[in-house]
């Protein structure tokens, strides 16, 4: 069976053969009613996004190779400032609404973690990012410039947010698409620790 979004109907969806072994398909909300009438409230709906959607890597991968990233200041952030050590990298950008909603909580946690957490921009104008973080009172210092995407193309992602878990060897061991929670962060960022 395979879990997909669906943006336009807002509700989970499972996409499933039929119990003959037909081709037949039939779609479901997440309440299995097959209806389409589901629930209403959407709670359980986003509950079970969040969970189909933070994935551990199956076998662990490569981080691809860093573009070239600044950090809003100017100064470059090059592979060796994280060789040996685990980190988080987030994507986003402005215009993505579960960018901004996730991205204060994150900017709080990368200022108190041991482990370090990239904020990556993805596309767009420092003036622009700047003034986002300002206006929303949001801190910059993790906030690290992509100013070409080249991280999403480098990790074939066509989604923001996505927040990669990377371990001290530089292998990615779990993918989170979409708003992470900060209870998930602090799972994940506990088991880059080995906790």
């Amino acid at each position: 069976m395979v879990v997909v979004p669906s943006l336009l109907a807002g509700r989970l969806l499972r996409l499933g053969r039929t119990d003959r072994g037909g081709s037949n398909t039939r779609l479901a909300d997440e309440t299995g009613r097959g209806d389409g009438q589901g629930t209403g409230d959407g709670r359980s709906v986003r509950r079970s996004v969040v969970r189909s959607l933070s994935v551990a890597a199956p076998d662990p991968r490569p981080l691809p190779d860093l573009p070239q990233l600044e950090r809003l200041g100017g100064s470059p952030v090059t592979p060796e400032d994280l060789t040996g050590q685990p980190f988080v990298v987030n994507l986003w950008a402005t215009w993505c609404p579960p960018c901004r909603r996730e991205l204060p909580m994150l900017a709080d946690m990368a200022a108190t973690s041991d482990i370090p957490i990239l904020l990556i921009n993805q596309g767009e104008e420092p003036r622009a990012i700047q003034d986002y973080l300002l206006a929303n009172r949001v801190s910059p210092a993790a906030v690290v410039l992509d100013r070409s995407s080249a991280m999403m193309r480098a990790l074939e992602n066509t989604a923001l947010p996505a927040t990669l878990f990377v371990d001290e060897s530089g292998q990615v061991v779990a993918t989170h698409v979409g708003e992470i929670s900060r209870a998930a962060m602090t799972a994940q960022m506990d088991e880059l620790r080995g906790e």
